[in-house]
């Protein structure tokens, strides 16, 4: 820092030398003094007005060199790192000048950006995307095509991600994406009078207020041929193929014909849908079960379900709730994941890769499948309030707030014994995620593209309206 203050103070020198207009004699006595800090934050002010942010941070950090108990610096060099898309920065800008120079406006606009609660969450393939109530978004984790390039954007009101890029729904029904573009997935910039955005693989979906539907991205299955789609109300993402369901309970669906994903012309009375690996589910409103797609392992052998009010869709299973608490489950069975025959008295359930949970009215829970790295061993688990599955992890939150897991911990994805007050949870492939009555954030597990650095999160909320 010392080398770059001392390179910045010679250039505005040379750049005062070269521009007074005073008499030489007294340009030259001028530029043999160091310039005040005012000249230098000036300076910075001049560029963070042309949109020069990079070397309006340069002189605003060197005006602080000189005189770090200017709160008015650190004001506008907060600005120039949120203009320059840096809010972490911006963020520690604050604080540092709050302590510096004991500034309350400093340390208001510090807690106002600190915060701001998020209202929606997305997740993309190594990366997390949160929305705040402000309309503002944060994003970490995997960062290498710019998909958590997002602290700049403002006025939005839903998220979306795909592997490798974001996708943000403004409220004036305007999309920003950003991240991975090589198949046009970003390519938003015309979409008008958008309601509701999806991002999948490598495309991108929007639901218009007029109910038709806008895609763009890899379109090698036809999975963004959506233009003649009328009257959608929801919409769902599946690698390979996309699903619509429309106002009178029909759906439509494109992208790869194989196995006859996308054969769903003729369903009737939907209420909700769902995409696996290579078949595609709907439930009726009469509780009653559809599904097309790859049959090769029965995921698809559902016809005679009845009083099923929820389903879940593996890779290559699928699982049905019943009203009476009872579970259903067919497909790929040979880990034992669709053995729930005798389960009773269940009210939600989690479908995980390879293995199926079930979390009981009494608070216990319920593992059948995959037990290669034990995370199926949840028998003696007691007061479970909620549940979330991982690829070989599974993960239980107490009525107390604590968590307990199983499974692989190769990553310390199950390192949550300590984790107090929590009232929620989330797992990812090989990380999991707490979020605290207070609003923070906790995570543990693998964090080579950063998906758990949340230690700065704060005011967090769960949505009570969905």
């Amino acid at each position: 820092m010392r080398k770059v203050f001392t390179l910045f103070i010679a250039a505005v020198m040379l750049f005062c030398a070269c521009t007074a207009k005073d008499d030489l004699e007294e340009s030259t006595q001028e530029t043999m003094q160091a310039p005040s800090w005012q000249t230098i934050y000036d300076l910075g002010v001049r560029y963070l007005s042309e949109g020069n942010y990079e070397e309006a941070i340069l002189a605003f950090e060197a005006a602080i060199e000189i005189d770090p108990k200017q709160p008015k610096i650190y004001d506008r060099l907060a600005t120039a790192y949120e203009l320059a898309g840096d809010d972490e920065a911006a963020l520690r800008t604050l604080l540092d000048g709050a302590a510096a120079t004991g500034s309350r406006a400093l340390a208001a606009r510090a807690e106002e950006k600190h915060s701001v609660p998020i209202v929606a969450v997305a997740a993309g393939w190594s990366h997390t995307v949160g929305l705040r109530a402000n309309g503002t978004v944060v994003a970490v984790g995997d960062n290498e095509n710019g998909q958590c390039d997002v602290s700049n954007w403002t006025d939005i009101v839903a998220v979306a991600a795909g592997i490798h890029h974001t996708v943000g729904l403004k409220a004036d029904g305007t999309v920003i994406a950003v991240g991975e573009n090589e198949d046009g997935q970003c390519d938003v910039s015309g979409w008008r009078d958008i309601v509701a955005v999806a991002a999948e693989g490598f495309y991108t979906v929007g639901l218009k207020a007029d109910g038709t539907v806008v895609a763009v991205g890899s379109n090698y299955y036809g999975q963004c041929e959506v233009s003649d789609w009328r009257d959608i109300v929801a919409a769902s993402a599946g690698g390979y193929h996309a699903v619509g369901l429309k106002a009178d309970g029909t759906v439509v669906a494109v992208g790869t014909m194989q196995f006859g994903r996308c054969d769903v012309g003729g369903w009737r009375d939907i209420v909700a849908v769902a995409a696996g690996g290579s078949h595609t589910v709907g439930l009726r409103a009469d509780g009653t079960v559809a599904a097309v797609g790859s049959n090769v392992v029965g995921q698809c052998d559902v016809s005679g379900w009845r009083g099923i009010v929820a389903v879940a869709a593996g890779d290559a299973h699928t699982v049905g709730l019943k009203a009476d608490g009872t579970v259903a489950a067919v497909g790929d069975n040979w880990d034992g994941r669709c053995n729930v025959s005798g389960w009773r008295d269940i009210v939600a359930v989690a479908a995980g890769d390879h293995h199926t949970v079930g979390l009981k009215a009494d608070g216990t829970e319920a593992a059948v499948g995959d037990n290669e790295y034990g995370q199926c061993d949840v028998s003696g688990w007691r007061d479970i309030v909620a549940v979330a599955a991982g690829t070989y992890h599974t993960v239980g939150l107490r009525a107390d707030g604590t968590v307990v897991a199983v499974g692989n911990n190769y990553y310390a994805e199950c390192d949550v014994s300590d984790w107090t007050d929590i009232v929620a949870v989330a797992a990812g492939d090989l990380h999991t995620v707490g979020l605290k009555a207070d609003g923070t954030v906790v995570a543990v597990g693998w964090n080579d593209d950063g998906q758990c650095d949340v230690s700065e999160w704060a005011n967090i909320r769960i949505p009570t309206d969905r």
